[in-house]
């Protein structure tokens, strides 16, 4: 390819101010959390920080350690059984390290199907105060599951609700399979805003709330009663990610450009590009589209250039960290 016909794109990067965590609260199913994890690095919130409770002996982040962060996403996939956030033994009164958060205001988000289940067993059933989901969730009545009560079909989709806050959230979700198994669908109480509910209008359970927001007495609680890392693809799961997270981070945790931006050339390329404004020392990742690591470096010089003669064609993600773990991301193109 004759480089003088190549472009030359400056990408204006983004610095996001705030601090992230992310609590693996799953136990079996690791590949939906690297699905989760992959979306999360190819967004624009790649900076997060990562607790595996698994790695830790099923010991849940101190409320300390919590406080340390912005935003928390507590991830549960399709795990039922064993969560730290019942305290791993279905205690209804829930994780006392995450009431300590909450009740200091700070926003959490909870993510996973079949989670109810194994606290509040077979639905229907009303929760009542002293229940962690009731107070702090804001779930009023756990009423149904797909699958398990709509004659072993699952739900196909979920749809935005009517009335939902104006957001980036898709209208609708699909899955990487036919169905979704195990979604929980409750009633919200007062002064909970609904998202998603399961559909199509067709469908057996249509309309159950599934994904709803919880502010009232100091919560500030989103929960989603699906897991994410089947939405059907993974630009689709990292848009919907970053719609949550955008959505619940505080407004004075906005964005700030910065003064030199990071310039990639030649792009598109198949040989090599170089990297300017990127500190020395500085990790670089390049992700795949469906998110996997395919190659990692060290910046070891200024306008060094990097080989990418082993990749594909395609488009790729580029994650580049310092060593004060500011993180920015770009696209590039290989041809």
């Amino acid at each position: 390819m004759n480089r003088l016909l190549l472009l030359s794109i400056l990408f204006t990067q983004i610095a996001w101010s705030q601090e992230i965590l992310l609590v693996d609260d799953n136990d079996y199913i690791t590949q939906n959390s690297d699905s989760i994890k992959n979306a999360l690095n190819a967004s624009i919130y790649s900076g997060y920080d990562y607790y595996n409770i698994s790695d830790v002996g099923g010991t849940s982040p101190t409320s300390d350690e919590l406080l340390n962060y912005d935003l928390v996403i507590w991830y549960c996939s399709t795990d039922g059984s064993g969560l730290q956030l019942w305290n791993g033994d279905a205690t209804a009164s829930g994780n006392g390290e995450i009431i300590d958060y909450i009740i200091e205001e700070k926003p959490i988000w909870i993510i996973g199907s079949d989670m109810l289940f194994e606290v509040f067993n077979t639905p229907p059933d009303m929760l009542t105060s002293g229940d962690f989901a009731y107070d702090h969730m804001g779930i009023e009545s756990y009423n149904i599951q797909s699958y398990g009560d709509d004659g072993s079909l699952g739900v196909s989709q979920v749809d935005l609700s009517a009335g939902t806050p104006s957001t980036t959230f898709k209208d609708s979700i699909l899955w990487s399979f036919a169905t979704h198994w195990w979604v929980d669908g409750v009633t919200p109480r007062t002064g909970g805003i609904n998202f998603y509910e399961m559909g199509p209008d067709a469908y057996a359970l249509a309309n159950e709330i599934t994904m709803f927001h919880y502010t009232e007495d100091l919560n500030n609680v989103m929960t989603t009663l699906f897991d994410p890392a089947l939405i059907d693809n993974q630009a689709n799961t990292v848009a919907f990610l970053e719609a949550g997270i955008t959505y619940l981070l505080p407004d004075d945790l906005g964005m700030e450009e910065e003064s030199e931006p990071v310039t990639i050339y030649p792009n598109p390329t198949n040989e090599s590009f170089i990297i300017k404004n990127a500190k020395i020392n500085s990790e670089i990742k390049i992700y795949s589209s469906v998110g996997s690591l395919v190659q990692s470096s060290i910046l070891s010089v200024e306008n060094e250039f990097i080989d990418i003669s082993n990749l594909e064609a395609g488009m790729y993600v580029i994650n580049f960290e310092d060593q004060s773990g500011n993180v920015k991301n770009t696209n590039l193109i290989v041809q």
